[in-house]
Formats: C-alpha cells, sequence, structure tokens
C-alpha cells in the first residue's frame, strides 16, 4: 500500500513536471510575436513600427523626415504588454507605455523632433502634452517634468502615507493650467474629508 501511494505520487509529479516542461517549451520558442504586435501610422503622418529578429522586438518611430530607434529590446516570450503600445499621441510626441507586473509600469514619451531626446521613467499619473509636462512617482515624491527641456520640479504630497507605494494614497492627480491637483482621502474623528493639495508648476 505504502509503495502504490509513493507510485501515484511520483507518478502525478511526473506528469505535473511534463506538462510544465511543455508549457516552458513553447513560451521558449515564441521567437516570432508578430501577431501580437500591429504597426501604426498616425493621422498627423508620424508611425510606430516593431521590428522582431531572434526573438527580441525593437521599436521604431519617427514620421516623413526622420526614423528612430529605441535602445531597449523587448523579448517576445514575455507578456503580451511587456512589449510597449501606443497610448497616445500629439502633434510633439508619442506616448507609449508597457507593464512590468502589478502596481508596475513604464511609460516612453518619444519626441517626434530628429535631436530631441525621449523622456521615459515609472508610474506616470498624468501629462500635459500641450504644455510638454508629466508628473511621476519617484519614491514618496512626484516629480514634474519639463518634456523639451528636462527640467524637473519636485513636489512632496502632503499625505500621511504608509503604504509602500505612494500611488496606493493619491485618489486622483491632475495637471492643468500650470498647476498640479493631488486629491486624496483623510480620516478625522472616523469620517472620510477629500483633501487636494494645489501646486504651481514652475518649469
Amino acid at each position: 500500500m505504502f509503495f502504490q501511494k509513493v507510485f501515484k505520487s511520483a507518478f502525478v509529479v511526473a506528469i505535473a513536471l511534463i506538462l510544465l516542461s511543455n508549457g516552458i517549451h513553447e513560451v521558449v520558442n515564441r521567437q516570432d510575436c508578430r501577431s501580437l504586435l500591429k504597426d501604426s501610422t498616425l493621422t498627423n503622418g508620424a508611425f510606430v513600427n516593431y521590428q522582431i529578429a531572434d526573438g527580441l522586438v525593437t521599436v521604431q518611430w519617427g514620421n516623413q523626415t526622420f526614423s528612430r530607434q529605441l535602445k531597449e529590446e523587448f523579448y517576445c516570450d514575455g507578456p503580451p504588454n511587456a512589449i510597449p503600445w501606443i497610448d497616445r499621441s500629439s502633434n510633439k510626441y508619442i506616448v507609449m507605455r508597457r507593464g512590468c507586473g502589478s502596481p508596475c509600469w513604464y511609460f516612453y514619451v518619444l519626441p517626434l523632433a530628429k535631436e530631441q531626446s525621449i523622456t521615459n521613467g515609472m508610474f506616470d499619473l498624468d501629462m500635459d502634452l500641450e504644455k510638454e509636462q508629466i508628473v511621476y512617482i519617484d519614491n514618496h515624491s512626484l516629480t514634474i517634468e519639463q518634456l523639451s527641456t528636462h527640467r524637473k520640479q519636485t513636489v512632496i504630497p502632503k499625505i500621511d502615507c504608509k503604504a509602500v507605494f505612494l500611488g496606493f494614497c493619491v485618489d486622483s492627480i491632475q495637471l492643468a493650467n500650470n498647476k498640479l491637483y493631488i486629491e486624496w482621502v483623510d480620516w478625522k474623528n472616523n469620517e472620510k474629508h477629500k483633501v487636494v493639495q494645489q501646486v504651481d508648476v514652475k518649469l
């Protein structure tokens, strides 16, 4: 009886390992993820293309006058949302994002100018492409960055946030008219109170 139980357990483990190895084999050998990606041409003539070679994806963007490429490469055999996709655009920029977990995301602000450097990082919360401003989390503070000059302004939210990730404590955030509005909820005497912090953007 003992040996029957051991045999059954070993058999179940063996089957599980075979199934797992087959799944891994399928993922590792997905060298072409073209079906998951779509080249795009925007109404202003700008474009984003995906190039695939040896299981790696590179992102190209540009317009009628230039073409550029992200230095970073992305794996075909990773999760589909780990490859950047277009989030929004303007006449000056293309914004792309990619996921990296929960909560985890990257942003890439790609300029439609040949010489201008890109703006990229993690945990952006809002942006105003017309005024060329973006705000993102930087540890337990916020950074507002001007996209064309890369000048930065640090903002310390007046939130009593005990969470490891500041984003868990912010209800909403908005860049508008050269001001940053941060909204959250405070508890006082067992009651919720909405708090809005207003910051002048000085970039």
